[in-house]
């Protein structure tokens, strides 16, 4: 401890953004003496993986000064701007335990079995004799702490969710984190947002969300960018929000229509974005269809051009409108995309009360998004941000969080992309001084 109280903050931070590699692989504590730049930048202290962890949680609210004072060098220097801003977000994993994941009836399944097998250990124990008896107590031991987390979270969770909880998949060792899908499998993990500028790849804000999906996040997300905005920055009208199609959502919707922001965001998969209005999805989807309200009136349109009607009515939340079976449809250019696998069944629209609400904005930003120039904007989002989070990820080796619990991944998440910004900015200046400094 007297060795981390020693440890001033700008020591720390001036070693971390100015060595070689911002995240070194291996053991930090070598990393810092393994040069003689390293050892006379840190004054020869070297910090154990304990002393990073808690400098990164106490020292939060510095950091987050340092990522809001670099965004306003940023400004200053002519780094960012805010006509392209495009968000993205990336499955990050947690630390925690895949064996302590369930919901509150696994553990109850687990807790019996635990003392099956602690009954077992110290039947064994009891007919053991040498380096056997060390091996079953070591077992018992184990089982025993396994089965004391279970308890205590079982105490917990009965109190906070009840009856209502039992289906509820939850974690032991990080409570707060969420089962998420990561390539094939799924992991307990974070969902980490940026958004980046797309001058030069600055990272302008950024959460780390509970989330499974996108779909609630980009209102979040601008409202952080124009938070975290320097005083005088912004591209006024100019300015364009970039998102992949995962980000389209009534909420957002209703967020853009209030603040008249300019969104480019796909009814579709990326693959699809740049194919003409007749090969954008391998199926039929609602966004593909047009709707129109007339007093109690609901007329749906297909691709095909064919019109169905409902009736209005205040009590119900959704609305159901049948194409019919395959007889009705053959000779639709549509038909095979549109039945799919669904041979004599009839095929069905189904639309809510809060879609129709949004059904004027979505069938005019469809439009939107097949113009020429829509589609060079949205064409810019992949090369911006997603080679932010190839370098995070790949390049730096950060795919997973050390730390636990939602405020603690916040606080590591930020250092990261703090340091990001940083390094970003160096080379940005390099580059420029370089630029300068040639003779034609």
């Amino acid at each position: 401890m007297e060795r981390y109280k020693n440890y001033e903050p700008n020591q720390y931070m001036w070693v971390e953004y100015r060595g070689e590699e911002m995240f070194p692989k291996g053991s930090y504590e070598e990393f810092i003496v393994s040069t003689l730049r390293r050892m006379y930048v840190s004054g020869h202290g070297k910090p154990d993986h304990a002393t990073i962890c808690r400098f990164i949680i106490e020292h939060f609210e510095g950091i987050k000064e340092v990522f809001s004072q670099l965004l306003y060098m940023a400004h200053e220097q002519g780094f960012i701007d805010y006509k392209e801003i495009a968000t993205d977000g990336s499955k990050i994993r947690a630390n925690a335990s895949k064996k302590f994941s369930g919901t509150i009836g696994d553990f109850e399944k687990r807790k019996r079995k635990l003392e099956e097998k602690i009954s077992q250990a110290l039947e064994k124990l009891r007919k053991a004799e040498g380096e056997e008896d060390e091996y079953w107590e070591r077992k018992k031991e184990r089982y025993e702490e396994n089965k004391k987390k279970i308890d205590d979270f079982l105490r917990t969770a009965r109190q906070e969710f009840g009856g209502s909880g039992q289906e509820r998949v939850q974690n032991i060792t990080d409570a707060d984190s969420r089962l998420m899908k990561m390539g094939k499998e799924y992991r307990q993990g974070y969902n980490a947002q940026i958004s980046v500028c797309g001058k030069n790849g600055i990272i302008v804000a950024t959460e780390v969300v509970q989330n499974e999906n996108d779909r609630l996040m980009l209102p979040e997300m601008i409202e952080g960018v124009n938070t975290n905005k320097p005083e005088g920055a912004g591209a006024g009208a100019e300015e364009k929000h970039l998102a992949d199609k995962g980000y389209m959502s009534p909420e957002a919707v209703r967020y853009v229509q209030k603040h008249g922001v300019d969104v480019y965001v796909p009814m579709h998969a990326d693959k699809y974005a740049y194919g003409d209005e007749k090969q954008q999805a391998e199926r039929v989807r609602l966004e593909e269809c047009l709707i129109r309200v007339e007093g109690d009136t609901i007329r749906l349109t297909c691709p095909g051009g064919r019109t169905m009607e409902r009736v209005r009515e205040k009590s119900r939340d959704a609305y159901t409108f049948t194409a019919g079976t395959a007889a009705n449809c053959e000779g639709c250019e549509h038909f095979k995309r549109c039945r799919g696998t669904l041979k004599g069944s009839d095929k069905k629209f189904e639309v809510t009360e809060q879609y129709l609400e949004i059904a004027g904005f979505l069938e005019a930003h469809r439009k939107k998004m097949l113009t020429d120039e829509a589609r060079r904007v949205y064409s810019r989002r992949m090369d911006i941000v997603e080679k932010v989070f190839g370098q995070i990820k790949e390049d730096w080796g950060i795919r997973k969080m050390l730390r636990r619990s939602l405020p603690r991944v916040n606080c590591e998440w930020l250092f990261t992309v703090a340091a990001y910004n940083i390094r970003k900015m160096f080379t940005i200046g390099a580059r420029k001084e370089n630029l300068q400094g040639c003779v034609v």
